[in-house]
This record gives C-alpha cells, structure tokens and sequence, in this order.
C-alpha cells in the first residue's frame, strides 16, 4: 500500500514538474512573422501602394520605384521543419528571416546581409516556424546575420523530407519615371497621380499618369513649408494629408494641413504649438476620422480627433525610455510604430506593435536605425516598412 502510494505521489510530482516546464517552454516560443521583401542597392523611402495595388518607393537619386507579384506554383522537395532549409543565401534570391511576437516585453533583433540581391522568393503563404529559449537562457535574442539565422533553424535533428506544393513568386521591380532631384517624401492617390516633396524649391510636385511633373502647390495663404516630413493620402476621404515640420534637428514645432481633392483646397489643422510631428496615420471608426502622429521629440504619440470641422488634442500612448517615435501606421485595428534613439547611443532599432488601448502587442529590435517609412497594404493584409535600403513585410 505504501509503495502504491509512493509511486502515485511520485508520479504527481513528475507530471506537475513536466506541465509547469512545458508551460515555461511554451510561454518562451516565439513565431515569425517578418521576411525581407527586396533589398535595393541604394536607400529608399516612403513607400506607398498606388492605384493600382503595386508597392511604391522612392530611392535617393530620384527614381520612383514600383514592386509587383509574378506567382507560380511549383513542386519541389522542402525540409518538414522549416521552409528555409530549401532556400540558398546568393545572389538573386529573397531571403526570409526571423523575428520575434510577444505579448508583453520579448524582443528580438535582425540584421540583414549586404551579399545578395533579390530578384524572387520562395515561401509558402508565410514563414512560421517557432524558436524555443532554454530555461536558463536569458535576456533578449539577437541575430547577427542571415547566416546566423539559417544555422539557427537547421539546428536539432533532421526530419523526412516530402514533396509540398510551394509557389514562387517573383518580385518585379519597374522603373516608373526618374525625376531631377532627389526626395524622401512620395504617395499616390486614386487618380494615378503620384506627390513629391522638392527639398530645394521646398514645393509639392504631382506627377500625372502621363508622367508630366508639375508643380502641386508651395505655399499655404503665403506661408512656405519648411520642409514636408510626411505625405499621406486618405483614399476613402479622397484627401491628401501633409506634415510639415522640417529638420528635425533644428524644429520643434510643425503645422499639418490636408488637401481636398473633390475641391483641390487647402485647409490647415490649426493646433496652437503643435510639437514637432514626423509622421501620421488615419484611424477611422463608427464614421470618426482620428490622426494618430508621433510627436517625435516627447516621444509621445498623440490623436487628433475630427469633431466637426475641427480636431481636438488628446494624449495616446506616451514612451518611457530612449526611444522616440518616428513612423506610425495602421491596419485600423492596430498600429505598428518604428522607433529610434535620436542621440544614437541604442544603435538598434525598435518595431513596436500596439492595439487601440494602447496595449503592447508585439516588440523587437532590428539591428539598424534608419527607418525610411511605413505603409499597410489592405489587399495582402501587410505592412511594409523600410530601414535603410531594405524593404521588410511584416
């Protein structure tokens, strides 16, 4: 009877010990969700989807850049535990890699390879695989290179290979049109005309769906802009928004206007001391248009919401620590925010992915800062982001 009940009580023991280390485990597990898209030769900024549901960028000698799907189905034979064991790290391949999804604080980092470039990727609808810590593995995880990454994945025992439909989807990249001076600053509207801040002439200028570039507009009620940071156009409202804060090295306050295209008028969101605003999104619901802008310098994002025609200031989201918003973006259910230290003393970036009450979804740390824009593409359900010269799609 005492041997019975010794091996019930040990037993107990072990399953409660086996389900509180699985739940350590589980609680640790980490799924992908980011892939590199393209990566250019040169930087690249704002992008955009025009018209015609194509990725758009702007590279910094002037040329406007276009990206679009070519989809295949192919067979070939794939690795059960990872779709990347199949994919080769050279020149004219586009290379999936990790990052991290946490409910609260965990985070990881990526960096990208400067040895290739993509011309098409291979992947099944979406990398997933999961990353497991060890139980005394602390802190965050980084990962120094794509061929860091790929060790990673293909560690721990091989499994049976087996034949998988898979398609391949080639990445077509059009030279749209070339223009004679270089910006950061680009979107589309419905009417296939793309916007372009000139930094020189400090003007807006549209570029038709002829390709005719002409000037937009330059001023409002004969004040300069001094220097367009964000062009966002509202398809649904047929409204084209512009932020326009300049340096900001050398600003600290900004002024935000809109354009309605029905009427082609200007309007200012007139703000008394508006910080300095890099970037905005819009977040409609039950009919209510509300302006999400990172108020870059007090690391702060705030919204302005339309009552009427006006907008009221209200307190959003306010970030303790070095880093400072510089992009936001919506799916209008969440937002993504990239963020940066400005005294560049955290040489890593940070991705941020929060719901409408402010509540942290997702975080990670990429390894480069130099962050050149966000937008969301409603027909894949992504987000495209760019840091430096490479596109990711998370």
């Amino acid at each position: 009877m005492n041997n019975d009940q010794n091996k019930r009580n040990n037993n107990n023991w072990f399953n409660n010990c086996t389900n509180e280390k699985e739940k350590k485990k589980k609680d640790k597990k980490t799924n992908t969700n980011i892939q590199i898209f393209y990566k250019n030769d040169i930087d690249i900024f704002s992008p955009c989807i025009d018209v015609e549901g194509k990725l758009c960028v702007i590279t910094s000698t002037g040329d406007i850049l276009r990206y679009n799907f070519v989809t295949d189905d192919i067979k070939q034979n794939t690795n059960k535990s990872t779709s990347l064991t199949s994919r080769t790290l050279t020149s004219g391949t586009l290379t999936s890699l990790p990052s991290s999804s946490s409910l609260s604080s965990a985070s990881s980092s990526i960096s990208s390879s400067s040895s290739y470039r993509k011309v098409e990727v291979r992947a099944q609808d979406e990398l997933s695989y999961e990353l497991q810590k060890d139980d005394d593995e602390e802190g965050e995880k980084y990962y120094d290179s794509i061929d860091d990454v790929e060790n990673i994945i293909n560690r721990g025992d091989k499994r049976k290979t087996q034949k998988k439909e898979k398609k391949k989807k080639n990445i077509q990249e059009e030279k749209y049109i070339s223009i004679d001076f270089s910006s950061e600053c680009l979107c589309s509207d419905n009417d296939y005309n793309f916007y372009v801040f000139n930094p020189i002439t400090k003007c807006i200028m549209i570029i038709d769906k002829q390709k005719k570039v002409n000037l937009y507009t330059e001023e409002y009620e004969d004040k300069e802009f001094k220097g367009i940071n964000n062009l966002l156009y509202d398809s649904k409202n047929n409204n084209l928004f512009i932020v326009d804060s300049g340096n900001i090295y050398e600003e600290n306050t900004c002024s935000i206007y809109y354009i309605n295209k029905d009427i082609e008028t200007m309007i200012s969101i007139d703000m008394d001391s508006l910080s300095y605003v890099n970037n905005i999104c819009i977040y409609e619901k039950d009919n209510i248009r509300t302006i999400y802008a990172c108020v870059t310098k007090e690391n702060r994002i705030i919204k302005l919401i339309k009552k009427g025609n006006t907008y009221i200031k209200t307190g959003f989201l306010y970030l303790n620590g070095k880093y400072s918003p510089l992009f936001i973006c919506t799916d209008n259910i969440n937002f993504v925010i990239l963020l940066k230290d400005l005294s560049e003393e955290e040489k890593k970036g940070k991705v941020l992915e929060i719901n409408s009450n402010a509540e942290i979804i997702n975080s990670f740390f990429m390894d480069g800062n130099q962050f050149n824009g966000i937008c969301y593409d409603h027909n894949i359900k992504k987000y495209f982001f760019i840091e430096k010269n490479i596109i990711y799609i998370y």
